[in-house]
């Protein structure tokens, strides 16, 4: 079982699992990449999330957040989110301008809700000009896109879907 690298499903969205060659790709029902497949609805499965899915802050969400450029505004944010109890999995400054500078964060999250929370206590501070959860490629313009992508074992307590 492997989750898409494309949508990034957390536990909270819908799923459903496309059966391919070496095992089943968990997609979030909103996921862009689902387009191309609805020829193929015989390789497609309903899926919901393990019931302890969400108790552990383990499951990797993208976010775009766009900051001013003011001194401590990146460190104020990053704690933020370790006071949200999450942890960042990974960093990139996108974008560097005068004014301001615009980042993707990997987050370990519990849920969409555990997610949510982090979005509203972030958009709450002045130098947080924007923040949003990608889902789809082209808003993720990174130079790894195999960076937070997880691969589970089969019978892993998060893959049990």
């Amino acid at each position: 079982t492997r989750f898409c690298p494309t949508c990034w499903p957390i536990p909270g969205d819908r799923i459903v699992g496309v059966s391919r060659k070496g095992g089943i790709v968990v997609h979030a029902v909103f996921c862009p990449d689902l387009e191309a497949l609805e020829d193929h609805l015989e390789r497609w499965h309903d899926l919901s999330w393990h019931q302890d899915a969400d108790k552990q802050a383990n499951n990797i969400a993208r976010i775009r957040l766009t900051l001013a450029n003011q001194p401590s505004a990146m460190g104020h944010a990053c704690l933020l989110v370790g006071e949200q109890g999450a942890n960042i999995d990974y960093l990139a400054i996108t974008t560097r301008k005068p004014d301001f500078f615009q980042m993707h964060m990997d987050l370990e999250v519990r849920d969409t809700k555990h997610l949510s929370d982090i979005l509203s206590a972030l958009k709450a501070q002045s130098f947080v000009n924007q923040v949003e959860r990608i889902t789809s490629p082209s808003d993720s313009r990174i130079e790894n896109p195999e960076v937070g992508r997880r691969d589970l074992e089969v019978g892993s307590a998060a893959a049990r879907a």
